[in-house]
């Protein structure tokens, strides 16, 4: 019994890893909700290409939240090639 109780544990994601995942679904939820109740001229477009256009706005600033964190950590954590991953990469 103890083998199999400490496989599930050892299986686990770590807790700032899960504490990550977490803030991030909020994060990107409540730019989802600023971006969705934005008084935009968009009012002539079907409900479709208007949750369309809005969905892409909220992509837009994934894109270039994504191109900055990369950026940040290609020019200032300097990993070799090669080296071994962090738990969070």
């Amino acid at each position: 019994m103890d083998t199999i109780t400490d496989t599930l544990i050892n299986s686990m994601p770590d807790k700032g890893l899960l504490t990550e995942i977490g803030l991030s679904f909020v994060f990107w939820n409540v730019i989802n909700l600023i971006v969705m109740s934005l008084t935009l001229p968009d009012g002539h477009l079907k409900r479709e290409d208007r949750l369309d256009m809005r969905n892409r706005i909220v992509s837009f600033f994934h894109g270039c939240f994504t191109l900055t964190l990369t950026g940040y950590h290609m020019y200032f954590l300097h990993s070799e090639c090669g080296a071994h991953n962090t738990t969070l990469e």
